[in-house]
């Protein structure tokens, strides 16, 4: 954060505050940190920083793991995802979709069937090729099936 007050300059104050969070969760407990990630996130939706996408998926993520009542979590995650599909950002979009999928499942929602919003393969109303994307997404398709396997784990499948 002191890079903030040697280089002043609003347009990266959200990736600085993003990045500087994740050290944060290392020193203090989680419940207190994890509401940085809100200060995150607003400071890059003033700037029009992509980060911002990023920041609500890592708060939401958060509160998921460190115990929030499962209900609030779930209507900000999905309020979190609709914002995430506006601005079109598979990356994050991605990721959401399987820690959403667990929130519900712990809320004893998993017999609802997946509408064809949540696919994320037409998810901006444009087919996504998977091996076309792999190199570009490698990272990504590694977490999200990472947290699928997570969530086999926990629901003993």
């Amino acid at each position: 954060l002191s890079l903030m007050k040697k280089i002043p300059s609003r347009a990266h104050d959200g990736s600085i505050m993003f990045f500087s969070n994740h050290t944060k969760l290392y020193v203090e407990p989680m419940q207190s940190s994890i509401e940085c990630y809100l200060d995150a996130r607003k400071a890059s939706l003033k700037s029009g920083n992509p980060y911002a996408n990023a920041c609500a998926y890592v708060y939401n993520n958060l509160c998921l793991w460190s115990g929030k009542e499962l209900n609030a979590v779930v209507i900000a995650m999905k309020e979190a995802r609709k914002e995430t599909k506006y601005h079109k950002n598979f990356g994050v979009l991605a990721l959401m979709q399987p820690m959403l999928r667990i929130a519900l499942r712990l809320m004893g929602q998993s017999d609802a069937p997946a509408t064809q919003q949540d696919n994320l393969t037409n998810a901006f109303g444009e087919a996504f090729n998977e091996g076309g994307n792999a190199g570009k997404y490698a990272t990504l398709f590694h977490t999200m099936y990472f947290a699928k396997l997570c969530e086999a784990l926990m629901f003993r499948e």
